[in-house]
């Protein structure tokens, strides 16, 4: 049985805060190794910007420090620990990151002076653990513990030394995790899975192997596009004889759903669609609800695939008002549409500066715009419009797809990106996955893909065309690894 350890922090190696802070902060020492350890930690989760700085925000730093304490060790970390990035009011918080010459593995460091500090970190702990344990399923458990028969091949290290030294900083701690069988497992309120290799650099994935065995991905192409492409195409939801004839279960008594505000109301031509984070996330319950009590993958497919359905046809609904954009729903479910967006704004000549000239990577592209597409168009904030060549493209060619992004978020920045993510998760998580462990099929998910020993790539592949099958519309796939 493995043994309770009290709250650690990841710390740059060398690094002492009793060293940086005043005296009379000394006894925030332990808070300042949180705050540090939580940048470090952001960081390997992939929550970091193109330049590597991690948003805290000023609830979460209130949480540890009151305010006026906060300046006095700010003002003392910032030389010697952290670089800032400002922030900008009502579109980014503050950005932090350690500095360039504390890059390098971390260590754990175990928290142990500031009892009311390690008092509410604990607090803290044991409520994320059982609602962790409250969102898994039968599926995510069978997940788990294929995770904990991962192991990393050899020449790893030679490519991990040919990394950044900020970027080793994050990926260091992520291999041990997986060599050390200490890999956390957990899953969010959208459905998302996040576990050993969530945060693992794809240079690095090579290295993974499942039984000795090495691993390859399987993924829906530009996944979340492409809902948001289908959800835009309804001809071809109403020409599928699977969705046009399925029953969307009841919904449950009212009193086991959350209550959720919708103090911006939506157009009336859409009756009953209340605030997208209501819709999404009493929905990804009800789709919870029913998985947990079931243990037949065709079942959990068929109900899965009734939720998708009545899903998409109120989301189609509610795009319906701002008018049909089929090119947008073409190059979307085509998975073409970082392509065509990395070509118009190269036209325009508008990357950033480390991603101009000729000798720059096209994939350096791409994930810059995929970046960019979830950033600035799906979390698409009505409020504070900034510029970005990227909205500026899909403006000029999208419009109907832009202004239905607007209307999604105005209750809240980030309902739609749940709303997809709900989406994918049921498309992956619940669907693909048990029929794999129906199988016998050791897998695991990542977002929008399925990762298996090489041996059973083509088992994974019919999986996902067995679910596209039951749904009644293809989206485009491709392979990794």
């Amino acid at each position: 049985m493995r043994k309770t350890r009290g709250p650690t922090a990841l710390i740059p190696k060398g690094f002492d805060p009793l060293a940086v802070l005043p005296q009379n902060l000394w006894m925030k020492a332990d808070a300042v190794r949180w705050l540090i350890g939580r940048v470090i930690s952001r960081g390997m989760y992939g929550h970091a910007d193109e330049e590597g700085y991690v948003r805290l925000n000023a609830t979460i730093i209130r949480s540890v420090l009151d305010w006026r304490t906060w300046k006095g060790v700010r003002e003392a970390l910032i030389p010697s620990a952290f670089e800032t990035k400002p922030h900008i009011a009502g579109v980014r918080c503050r950005g932090y990151r350690v500095r360039a010459e504390l890059c390098g593995p971390p260590h754990r460091f175990p928290l142990v002076t500031d009892t009311q500090l390690i008092a509410k970190l604990e607090a803290y702990r044991t409520a994320w653990r059982a609602l962790r344990e409250q969102l898994m399923l039968p599926v995510h458990q069978e997940m788990r513990s294929v995770q904990k028969r991962l192991t990393i091949a050899d020449g790893v290290d030679q490519v991990l030394d040919e990394l950044h030294p900020r970027a080793k900083m994050s990926q260091v701690p992520l291999l041990n995790n997986i060599r050390d069988h200490r890999a956390s497992f957990s899953v969010s309120g959208t459905g998302r899975v996040f576990h050993a290799f969530s945060g693992l650099s794809k240079k690095l994935r090579p290295y993974l192997r499942l039984d000795g065995e090495s691993l390859v991905g399987v993924d829906i192409g530009s996944c979340q596009p492409a809902l948001l492409g289908l959800i835009f195409h309804p001809s071809e939801v109403k020409q599928s004889s699977t969705l046009s004839t399925l029953v969307v279960p009841p919904s449950p008594p009212s009193s086991l759903l959350p209550s959720f505000s919708s103090h911006v109301a939506l157009p009336a031509a859409c009756p009953g669609l209340v605030s997208l984070r209501g819709l999404s996330l009493s929905w990804c319950r009800r789709v919870r609800e029913f998985c947990g009590g079931c243990g037949s993958a065709g079942s959990v497919l068929l109900f899965v695939a009734n939720c998708i359905a009545g899903l998409c046809g109120r989301l189609v609904s509610f795009a319906s008002l701002f008018g049909p954009d089929a090119p947008f729903a073409e190059l979307a479910l085509g998975g073409s549409l970082y392509d065509f967006l990395l070509e118009e704004v190269g036209r325009l000549g508008e990357f950033p500066n480390h991603l101009q000239g000729t000798d720059v990577d096209r994939e350096d592209k791409r994930d810059w715009i995929k970046k960019r597409f979830v950033k600035d168009v799906l979390n698409l904030n009505p409020r504070n419009d900034y510029p970005s060549p990227v909205k500026r493209v899909m403006r000029a060619h999208f419009p109907g797809a832009m202004a239905f992004c607007a209307a999604a978020n105005r209750a809240r920045c980030g309902d739609l990106v749940a709303t997809l993510q709900s989406l994918e998760a049921a498309l992956v998580v619940r669907s693909v996955i048990p029929v794999l462990q129906e199988q016998g099929v050791p897998c695991l998910s990542l977002h929008d893909s399925v990762w298996a020993r090489k041996g059973d790539v083509g088992q994974v592949e019919a999986a996902f065309e067995d679910v596209f099958g039951r749904l009644g519309f293809r989206l485009a796939l491709k392979t990794e690894g």
